[in-house]
């Protein structure tokens, strides 16, 4: 896997709009505060047919319905199966729990200052000195993960820009994941929590013909505000080093830049369309291609140093690469040992040990 960073998200429609009538960045942290006009309210809210559409218990939105007294019926999946006894079901979204317990359960943090309304939402100072209900009145965010949106300070920094927030938790993944299909049938305008880089709201709407169109933006903050971005690496089980040397090898030298990240990500939706291919297929035909693309790009040293990039067949095992002892395979880019009695050096050809060695 890749390292990401943080964000938060919100669709481009609702920037587009505010810079139209007021000439108003919404992208720009410090000017969010006057721009809650351009967002839903909670109480417009009505996520139908948009979020909850399936009943798998792995969803980690499932023990959350439970709880709020919801069961799934498998007849009704795409169209709003989550139902109460009396055929209701959430048109909204859910928060994992509800007041007054912390977004995240016992033993987790609370917001100092703020206030929990509505059954598990939270309300931030800017929000409740508004002086009516956070539910008419607040930008709706929607956290996921491991809970406290992007950053261990982010309480502090909405409430130094005087952002009248009402925060929920909602689960992990897939309620955030779903935000994307909501958009696209509900227009609701909400902000959320995602990772970056990723392309998996832009692939929600690439191809598909949908009442509102998916785009998100990404939230800038003053630079002491938020923790500094990371420059993307690679993770891998140590196990690997054991079990196959050469691909530890690869991967440690494996280096590719956010640039290339975000180059990639940005020409997956295009390749979805110019195909046709509906979301799910997307995931696997554009990913492969675009994928084979960068790989024929960057193969080579020639071609790419004078951008700056290190070419993938940089990172390949080299006979310089071989410990002593052993011998290197052209085909299968890999060492392997001599046999006994024999020995090699700098991946050489294994020969017979001198006398007495």
């Amino acid at each position: 896997g890749f390292s990401v960073d943080t964000v938060d998200l919100l669709m481009a429609d609702v920037v587009e709009d505010a810079q139209a009538s007021l000439g108003l960045d919404l992208t720009w942290g410090p000017n969010l505060y006057k721009g809650v006009l351009f967002f839903t309210a909670l109480d417009n809210v009505n996520t139908s047919l948009g979020l909850y559409q399936n009943c798998e218990d792995w969803r980690d939105y499932a023990p959350i319905l439970k709880h709020r007294g919801y069961a799934c019926d498998v007849s009704l999946i795409g169209a709003n199966p989550w139902r109460r006894s009396n055929g209701s079901f959430p048109a909204r979204p859910q928060p994992a729990l509800e007041c007054p317990l912390p977004p995240l359960g016992k033993g987790g943090k609370t917001f100092f200052g703020w206030s929990c309304v509505h059954d598990g939402w939270w309300a931030s100072p800017a929000c409740t000195k508004l002086g009516g209900d956070p539910a008419k009145e607040c930008i709706v965010y929607l956290d996921y993960g491991g809970g406290f949106a992007w950053a261990s300070n982010v309480i502090s920094t909405w409430e130094s820009l005087q952002i009248p927030m009402l925060y929920a938790y909602v689960g992990s993944w897939d309620t955030i994941v779903d935000i994307g299909r909501d958009y696209a049938l509900n227009g609701n305008r909400m902000m959320f929590n995602w990772r970056s880089p990723d392309a998996t709201f832009a692939l929600q709407s690439a191809g598909a013909s949908t009442k509102y169109r998916v785009r998100t933006l990404s939230m800038n903050y003053p630079p002491s505000m938020v923790p500094s971005s990371n420059s993307p690496y690679t993770l891998a089980r140590q196990e690997l080093t054991l079990h196959a040397p050469e691909v530890a090898m690869l991967l440690s030298r494996m280096r590719i830049t956010r640039g290339q990240m975000d180059e990639m990500s940005a020409r997956l939706p295009a390749f979805s369309e110019a195909h046709g291919l509906p979301y799910g297929l997307a995931q696997e035909e554009a990913f492969f291609n675009i994928t084979c693309e960068w790989v024929l790009k960057y193969r080579f040293p020639a071609e790419v140093r004078e951008e700056g990039i290190i070419a993938w067949s940089d990172w390949l095992m080299t006979a310089e690469d071989c410990p002593p002892g052993s011998t290197f395979n052209a085909e299968t880019l890999s060492c392997s040992k001599c046999l006994a009695g024999q020995t090699a050096t700098g991946g050489a050809a294994c020969s017979a040990c001198k006398a007495g060695r």
